[in-house]
């Protein structure tokens, strides 16, 4: 996930050029860094990954602080299980209400009935996880260790899982407090960290249909 890739580079504090020109008009350019033509890619120097993943991998020893992944092993594993979940699947159930409700509109199209099929699948799809991360927030473990869902620090599972509510939030989609609870205070949490803030408004002025 591109945004999960900024909210990194910021937070450690790393100057970057972002090439949107180059990721949506020219997919050749993309396939110089990455061979299955997928973003996000990153260039630094002679070096190119791609990856958000791998990327932030490579970010993290390039430069360790913030630490974004535990060096506590339960954590770490922790923190990777939440980032699987937000890379994978759950991005799969976000994409299909983004398509429909965000990138459809802003090329022309409203939505119609097949488009809005899929975006009450991708509301379905995300009960069973966002059931799995008010769990997390609730476990014995979380509780007094602050406000994020690994432990008490700003971890690359909160920037992966910030890079989905702040999708949905752009498709005027939150969490139902009544329902989860500690996940709607999450959400509000990860919405005021200053760099998923000031990223998110960035992107509000793009996503806006004109």
């Amino acid at each position: 996930m591109v945004r999960k890739v900024e909210y990194a580079l910021r937070l450690k504090g790393l100057a970057y050029d972002r090439d949107t020109a180059g990721i949506y008009r020219w997919r050749s350019k993309v396939l110089e860094h990455n061979p299955l033509g997928q973003i996000p890619a990153l260039s630094h120097g002679d070096f190119s990954i791609a990856g958000s993943s791998i990327i932030c991998a490579y970010l993290e020893h390039l430069e360790p602080e913030p630490e974004l992944v535990p060096s506590d092993l339960d954590a770490a594993a922790r923190n990777d299980w939440l980032v699987s979940l937000a890379d994978g699947p759950m991005w799969d159930h976000v994409r299909s209400i983004w398509l429909a409700l965000i990138v459809g509109p802003l090329e022309g199209r409203q939505p119609d009935d097949e488009a809005l099929e899929y975006v009450t699948e991708g509301r379905t799809g995300l009960v069973g996880y966002y059931d799995e991360l008010e769990r997390h927030l609730s476990a014995p473990n979380a509780i007094g260790k602050g406000p994020f869902i690994v432990d008490a620090r700003l971890r690359l599972a909160d920037l992966a899982l910030a890079a989905l509510i702040t999708s949905m939030a752009h498709a005027g989609e939150v969490i139902d407090a009544a329902r989860w609870p500690r996940l709607a205070v999450y959400e509000q949490t990860l919405l005021a960290v200053p760099v998923i803030a000031e990223l998110f408004a960035e992107t509000t002025e793009q996503v806006r249909v004109k």
